[in-house]
C-alpha cells in the first residue's frame, strides 16, 4: 500500500464520518420534531383534564411526569392562548 493510497483511505474515512455525522443530525431532528408534537398533545390532553375538574396529580401520575411539569405545560398553553 503506497502512501497516496493511505492518505485516500484516511480521506474516505473521514468523509464516512461526516456523513454519519449528517445522518445523525436528521435523525435528531426528526426527533426533536416527534417529541416536540407529544409535547404539545400531552399539553392539550392536560388542558382538557383541568377543564374536566381534574387534580394535577393524578393526570401527572397517569403521563408520569412531574406535577411541576404538568404545571409547566398547562401555564404555557395558557399563555399561548391567552
Amino acid at each position: 500500500m503506497t502512501l497516496s493510497d493511505t492518505a485516500r483511505q484516511r480521506q474516505q474515512q473521514r468523509q464516512a464520518v461526516l456523513n454519519e455525522l449528517d445522518a445523525n443530525r436528521k435523525r435528531r431532528q426528526k426527533a426533536e420534531g416527534v417529541l416536540e408534537d407529544a409535547r404539545e398533545e400531552l399539553a392539550e390532553i392536560l388542558v382538557r383534564g383541568r377543564s374536566l375538574a381534574l387534580k394535577i396529580a393524578p393526570m401527572a401520575r397517569a403521563a408520569e411526569i412531574s406535577r411541576e411539569t404538568a404545571h409547566k405545560l398547562l401555564r404555557r398553553e395558557s399563555d399561548e392562548h391567552a
